[in-house]
C-alpha cells in the first residue's frame, strides 16, 4: 500500500499539470474581471480622454435578472423523473424533488452563493460551486437566571438529550433562596457536533483541474486550494497537535487576483488578512494553505485507480479517505468542444469593450477641443493674455489694424455626430454577438439598419434565444449535477428519517432508503427569458384543457388541468402551490373543497323542500350525514350523494303509506340527531 508521502508527492506532481498553472488562464480570468470593473487599459495618455466603455458590465448585469429568475425564482430548474412504472419508484422521484429543492434552499446564505456562481459564470471562464454535508465542531455557552431545582433539571436533560451535544458542564453556579426556595444562576459550556448541509463558492484562482479533461469524472485531479486559520482546522475535526506544527501561510500564489477582488471592495488592496511571520498572535489565529482534492490514484497498488479525498497542507496529509465523488459544479457559458473549461460572456463582450472606450474617448477629446479651441495670433497679440482665461478679460494688441487680421481660430471640426453613428452600429455587432440588446433598446430599428421593424423583431427574437441558450447550458450542466450530488450526499449521510413542511404540506423523507437512479431533466430553456411569454402560452394551453375536459374528453382529467396551472403559478414567481390551488392527488387538500362543495349541495336541497314537511325530516337525515361524511372522509362523501340521490328518485315512487311510515321513521332520526349533535342546523 502506499504511503503518504508517496500520495503527497503525487497529488503535488497532479497539482503542477491542472489548470492555472503555467498558462494562461489566471490572467485571462483577471482581465476579464478588469473589464468588468472597467479598469483602465493601461495605455491611456496625460491630458487625452481615459473613458472606458462598460459593455462587459452592461451584458453580465443584463444576463443577471433573467438568470436569476429562471434559477433562483419559484420554479425548479430540473426534476428527477421515474425509471419505471413502479410505485415505489415514482415515490421516491416525488420525494427528490421536493427534498433537494429545499436542502439546496435551506443552505447558508443559499441565494447569494447560487447568485455568485451565476455571476462568475458569466464573468470567468468557468464558475465553480462546492457543495456536500459536512460536520463540524461547536462550542457555545448559555446563560439562565432564577431557575428552580425541576427547571434546573429539565434544562440539563434537555442538553444531554440532544444528539448534537457531546459535552455538557457547568461553568459558573450562583444559589440564592427567594420566597424560601433555591433558585440557579447557572452558565453552561456545551460542546458537541452540528452537521449541515452548505454550499461554497470557489474562486476560480484556487481551482485545481486537470487539463484538457471533458468532465469532471475524467478529471484525475479536481479540488481547490485554501487558506484558513489553525482554528478553524481544528473545528473541521482535525488534531489539534498536528494542526499547531503546519508551515505559516505566506499566500503568495496568485496574489495579485486575490488582491483585485479586495480592491473591488472599497478601492484598495485588503491588508493584513495574513498574519506574517514576525506577528504575535494567538496559535488559533495563525493562517496555514493547503489544497483540498479529489484524485485518481492506486493507493491500494492493486492495479486499478480509485477516487479518494485527500486534504494536505505542504508534504502533511491531514485527510485521505476513499470517495466516490465529486463534489463540485464547474460550468462555463458558453460550452466548447472537448474540452471543461468553455468561454464567458465576458471573453466574448472585452473586444467590443475596448473599441467602443476608443471611440468614446475620440468623441471626448473631439467635444474638449471644440469648446477649447486654438487660435492662429501675430506677433502684435500679448499671448499671455490668451493663455490666461478669465471672464470678460482683455487681449491686448499692437496692431493697428483690425482685430481679424493679428487673431484668427484655428477651426477643428465636430465629429461627435459621425462617431456616434459607429458607436451605434457596433453597440448593434455587440446585440449580435452575445444577444444583449440593453444599449440600443433606446434607439430605433431604422436608425441602425435602415431597415424595418420585422428585422428589428427579428434580432430581438434572436437575442432571447441566445439567453435561453446560456439557461439551458446552465441547468444541463450546472444545476443537474447539483441536484444529483445533493442526493448522493443526502443518500449517503443522512440516517434518520426527518420532517419537512415544503409547499404547504408535511413530508417525512428517510434518504438511506433510497435506491432509485433516476433521470435528470432541464425545466428550462424554452422561454426561459420570457416570464409573460410562458403565461400566455400556457394560459392558452390551459384553455384548450378546460374546453376538452367541459367535454368529457378522455384526453384530459383533473391532474392535467392542475399540472398546467402549477406551471402558470410558478412563472408567476409563487412558490407555495398550496396557497392558490389544491393538488388532487393530495385528499388533504382537497378536502376542504368537497367539504364546501358538499355543503353547497345540501343548502340547495333545502331551499327545493322548505314546504314538503316529509322532505324537510329527509333534509335533516341529510344534515346528519353529512357531519358524518365529513367526519370520514373524502369517498363517504361521495358515496352519501349517490345515495342522496337514489332516495330522492325513490321518494317520488312512494305510496301515501309508504310515505307516511318513512316520515314517522324520519322523526324519530330528527329527535335523535338534536340529541346527539348539539347545535346541529335543522
Amino acid at each position: 500500500m502506499m504511503n503518504e508521502t508517496e500520495l503527497s508527492q503525487i497529488v503535488t506532481s497532479m497539482e503542477a499539470n491542472s489548470v492555472g498553472t503555467g498558462d494562461s488562464f489566471i490572467p485571462d480570468n483577471k482581465n476579464a474581471f478588469d473589464y468588468y470593473m472597467g479598469a483602465p487599459f493601461g495605455d491611456e495618455e496625460d491630458n487625452r480622454s481615459k473613458v472606458v466603455s462598460t459593455d462587459v458590465a452592461d451584458v453580465v448585469e443584463a444576463d443577471m435578472p433573467s438568470l436569476a429568475r429562471v434559477f433562483l425564482g419559484a420554479g425548479k430548474p430540473v426534476e428527477f423523473m421515474p425509471t419505471s412504472e413502479n410505485e415505489l419508484d415514482a415515490e421516491e422521484a416525488r420525494q427528490k424533488n421536493v427534498y433537494i429543492p429545499y436542502l439546496i434552499d435551506n443552505c447558508r446564505n443559499s441565494f447569494k452563493k447560487q447568485y455568485d456562481w451565476l455571476k462568475c459564470i458569466e464573468i470567468y471562464k468557468a464558475g465553480v460551486l462546492e457543495y456536500g454535508r459536512e460536520t463540524k465542531k461547536i462550542s457555545r455557552v448559555e446563560a439562565y437566571e432564577g431557575l428552580d431545582e425541576l427547571e434546573l433539571a429539565a434544562y440539563l436533560q434537555e442538553f444531554d438529550d440532544d444528539k448534537n451535544v457531546k459535552e455538557t458542564k457547568i461553568t459558573s453556579q450562583k444559589v440564592s433562596k427567594k420566597g424560601g426556595v433555591e433558585r440557579f444562576d447557572i452558565e453552561v459550556s456545551l460542546i458537541g457536533e452540528e452537521s449541515n448541509y452548505f454550499l461554497r463558492n470557489v474562486p476560480i484562482e484556487d481551482l485545481i483541474l486537470t487539463k484538457g479533461v471533458q468532465t469532471k469524472e475524467d478529471a484525475d485531479i479536481v479540488g481547490k486550494r485554501w487558506t484558513k486559520t489553525r482554528g478553524a482546522l481544528v473545528e473541521d475535526g482535525f488534531d489539534k497537535a498536528v494542526v499547531k506544527k503546519l508551515t505559516k501561510s505566506s499566500d503568495t500564489q496568485h496574489k495579485d487576483m486575490k488582491d483585485q477582488r479586495t480592491r473591488s471592495e472599497d478601492g484598495v488592496t485588503a491588508g493584513g488578512q495574513l498574519t506574517s511571520a514576525n506577528s504575535e498572535v494567538h496559535w488559533t489565529m495563525e493562517y496555514v494553505s493547503g489544497t483540498d482534492v479529489y484524485v485518481l490514484v492506486d493507493y491500494n497498488e492493486d492495479g486499478i485507480r480509485e477516487r479518494r479525498h485527500v486534504i494536505k497542507s505542504g508534504t502533511t496529509i491531514l485527510l485521505n479517505e476513499d470517495f466516490n465523488h465529486i463534489p463540485y459544479v464547474i460550468t462555463s457559458a458558453i460550452q466548447m468542444p472537448h474540452v471543461m473549461i468553455g468561454r464567458s460572456r465576458a471573453e466574448i463582450t472585452m473586444p467590443t469593450q475596448r473599441l467602443q472606450s476608443v471611440l468614446e474617448r475620440g468623441v471626448c477629446d473631439n467635444v474638449y477641443m471644440v469648446n477649447a479651441g486654438r487660435n492662429v495670433i501675430s506677433q502684435n497679440i500679448n499671448y499671455d493674455d490668451l493663455l490666461a482665461v478669465r471672464t470678460n478679460g482683455v487681449v491686448r494688441s499692437k496692431g493697428t489694424g483690425p482685430i481679424g487680421n493679428d487673431i484668427l481660430p484655428l477651426i477643428t471640426p465636430y465629429v461627435g455626430d459621425k462617431t456616434l453613428q459607429v458607436i451605434q452600429y457596433f453597440d448593434s455587432k455587440r446585440a449580435q454577438t452575445t444577444g444583449s440588446l440593453m444599449a440600443n433598446q433606446g434607439l430605433e430599428a431604422n436608425d441602425l439598419y435602415k431597415e424595418t421593424a420585422t428585422r428589428f423583431k427579428g434580432v430581438e427574437h434572436a437575442s432571447k434565444a441566445k439567453i435561453e441558450l446560456l439557461a439551458r447550458v446552465i441547468a444541463e450542466a450546472g444545476y443537474m449535477q447539483l441536484y444529483e450530488g445533493m442526493a448522493w450526499f443526502a443518500r449517503h449521510y443522512q440516517k434518520d428519517e426527518q420532517e419537512i413542511y415544503v409547499m404547504g404540506q408535511t413530508l417525512l423523507v428517510n434518504p438511506a432508503k433510497w435506491k432509485y437512479e433516476h433521470k435528470l431533466t432541464a425545466e428550462v430553456g424554452t422561454g426561459a427569458g420570457d416570464d409573460e411569454q410562458m403565461i400566455e402560452n400556457r394560459s392558452a394551453l390551459l384553455s384548450v384543457l378546460e374546453q376538452l375536459k367541459a367535454r368529457g374528453s378522455v384526453l384530459v382529467d383533473e391532474k392535467k388541468v392542475y399540472n398546467q396551472i402549477a406551471r402558470i403559478a410558478k412563472s408567476m414567481g409563487i412558490k407555495d402551490l398550496s396557497t392558490v390551488i389544491n393538488d388532487p392527488e393530495r385528499p388533504e387538500q382537497v378536502l376542504q373543497a368537497e367539504n364546501e362543495i358538499l355543503t353547497q349541495m345540501v343548502e340547495q336541497l333545502q331551499q327545493q323542500v322548505q314546504s314538503n314537511p316529509l322532505a324537510e325530516a329527509e333534509m335533516i337525515k341529510a344534515q346528519a350525514t353529512l357531519v358524518t361524511a365529513q367526519s370520514k372522509g373524502t369517498n363517504d362523501m361521495q358515496q352519501f350523494i349517490m345515495k342522496l340521490a337514489q332516495d330522492s328518485e325513490q321518494f317520488k315512487t312512494l305510496s301515501a303509506q309508504e310515505r307516511a311510515e318513512l316520515a314517522k321513521d324520519l322523526t324519530e332520526l330528527e329527535l335523535k340527531y338534536r340529541s346527539d349533535v348539539p347545535g346541529a342546523l335543522v
